[in-house]
């Protein structure tokens, strides 16, 4: 069962207190034909030094430094140096469990899989928490269905790269967004959109930390880069010209419109949320929108046109009205 090599991608930046206890997970691994490529993605602490320490130990741990490119570009940068049948992504401040390429891989040899989704549990302060990637067996070989999934968020497994292997053939041919947030959905739905035979086990092989100083803890709920980006996922999907059912380009809609409202609430409840500044490219968003308004539900209609038409009547309910919900 340990035929194949597979490539583990890490991006490595300002990680240093974690990323022993990631690449110690990894070396504990029960599936040992492993490379680990580790990208120095010029991180300004000691992560560099822990990378080659790590690298003098294991003759599997391949390290790449570079100058900081992004996320991105780490990923890129890792996959073009990748020599296994298959990749996996892992973030450098997250832990896997002993086996859990050993289960992955048994998944794409019995299922002859393109990629593999296990589940996941989220760590906080010592707390691990609810599952949240897959809740279910499930083997699905259609773009429609993926993109349903996603856009609905009935399971998250089409939100992220990590806790998946991934043919390495199909991983290659797309590459990271160089965007801070929302990275991971654009590529996955690319990845989707080749209708790969995806399968997902509910199995908890990974397990994601949540730090006080990680990006999204960081920013806090309000964030108008994170919703910003996030738009780009719902306008690929919405522009996109696969075979998909009225049911999901439904669902993609509505998925776009709330994000429309995210976005321009979260605009004005931030601080210097830049609600000018960005109106021209969301009022953009609600005219590629006007097709579907149609089906779009009532009170995401309603948002769209207060936005559009009374800013100021929009701004006041965002303010100090539960009329248009959260952002």
């Amino acid at each position: 069962m340990m035929e194949d090599l597979i490539s583990v991608i890490l991006p490595i930046y300002n990680v240093a207190p974690y990323l022993p206890a990631c690449l110690d997970s990894l070396l504990a691994q029960t599936y040992q034909n492993l490379e680990i490529i580790l990208v120095d993605d010029g991180s300004p602490d000691e992560a560099p030094a822990i990378c080659d320490e790590y690298a003098r130990r294991d003759s599997r741990i391949v390290v790449l430094h570079q100058e900081n490119q992004g996320l991105g570009a780490a990923r890129n940068n890792g996959m073009a140096l990748a020599r296994g049948a298959y990749i996996a992504f892992i973030d450098p401040d997250d832990l896997v469990m002993k086996d859990y390429l050993e289960v992955l891989y048994r998944d794409m040899i019995e299922q002859n899989a393109d990629i593999v989704c296990c589940n996941a549990v989220e760590e906080l302060n010592g707390e691990r928490y609810d599952s949240f990637c897959v809740r279910e067996h499930r083997r699905i070989q259609s773009a429609d269905i993926c993109y349903r999934d996603s856009f609905v968020a009935r399971e998250r497994y089409g939100h992220i790269v990590w806790a998946k292997l991934i043919k390495t053939n199909l991983a290659k041919r797309y590459v990271s967004s160089s965007r801070l947030y929302a990275q991971d959905a654009l590529y996955m739905l690319e990845l989707f959109a080749e209708s790969p035979v995806v399968y997902l086990d509910p199995y908890v092989g990974y397990v994601y930390i949540r730090w006080a100083d990680s990006v999204t803890m960081k920013y806090g709920k309000h964030n108008v880069i994170q919703r910003i980006d996030n738009l780009a996922t719902f306008q690929y999907g919405f522009r996109s010209t696969l075979p998909l059912s009225p049911e999901t380009r439904r669902v993609i809609a509505e998925s776009y419109a709330y994000g429309v409202h995210t976005a321009a609430a979260t605009t004005i409840l931030a601080k210097n949320g830049g609600f000018r500044q960005h109106r021209k490219m969301l009022l953009d968003c609600i005219r590629e929108l006007r097709p579907a308004m149609g089906q779009l539900s009532r009170k995401n209609r309603l948002r769209l046109w207060l936005y559009q038409n009374l800013p100021g009547v929009y701004w006041l309910c965002i303010k100090a009205l539960p009329l248009l919900g959260k952002a």
